[in-house]
């Protein structure tokens, strides 16, 4: 069982490095296969095809961004988390920016049916819109943050300006770069201050 999963694990490191360098559509099996040293039918024998291939990719990414996420301190207040959780994400966004690419590029592709995608998309917005949630309750409960604040739509919020944010580094091709700073600083700063109470 565990040999299974080194070799699935093995399938999914070459996979992403050979996405890396064509991206989703160039990509072949034959490609990653070649990369791994396994065979071709091996690897459709772990994944069926490129597709679950790239879906296994997805969701081993967003189970690597939770787990970044639950190693927060649990004893820090939320103002200090809400701080650090926005600095993670994008921390996060840079240190993985060039399979951020290929999903994109991937759920921009035809070759999976729609509803798969949107449904992997939505996985990964719901459980960061989720972290946040959790974090507004926190600052509510510590009479820190506003308590008329609507939490799910304050957090649906908050992911989206983070999210437009990566929007200008993927789709309009500006490097993380020119977003550090003063830039990143004051649009965390904006965002706790839509928040605290008053």
């Amino acid at each position: 069982m565990k040999e299974n999963e080194e070799t699935r694990s093995h399938i999914l490191d070459s996979a992403i490095h050979s996405f890396a360098d064509t991206g989703y559509k160039a990509t072949s099996m034959s490609k990653i296969a070649k990369k791994a040293g396994v065979s071709k039918s091996l690897i459709f024998w772990y994944f069926e095809s490129k597709g679950k291939l790239f879906e296994s990719l997805v969701d081993r990414f967003v189970a690597q961004c939770a787990i970044s996420f639950v190693r927060l301190d649990a004893k820090k207040k939320a103002q200090e988390k809400m701080n650090e959780i926005i600095d993670m994400y994008w921390v996060f966004v840079k240190n993985n920016l060039e399979f951020i690419r290929i999903f994109m590029n991937w759920f921009l592709q035809a070759e999976t049916k729609e509803k798969t995608k949107t449904e992997r998309l939505r996985k990964i917005h719901r459980s960061f819109e989720e972290i946040f949630v959790q974090c507004l309750l926190l600052g509510i409960e510590e009479g820190v943050f506003d308590e008329n604040l609507n939490i799910q739509n304050t957090a649906v919020l908050i992911v989206s300006s983070l999210e437009g944010l990566l929007v200008q580094v993927i789709m309009l091709g500006q490097s993380p770069k020119e977003f550090d700073g003063v830039f990143f600083e004051n649009l965390k700063n904006s965002i706790i201050h839509g928040i605290i109470k008053r």
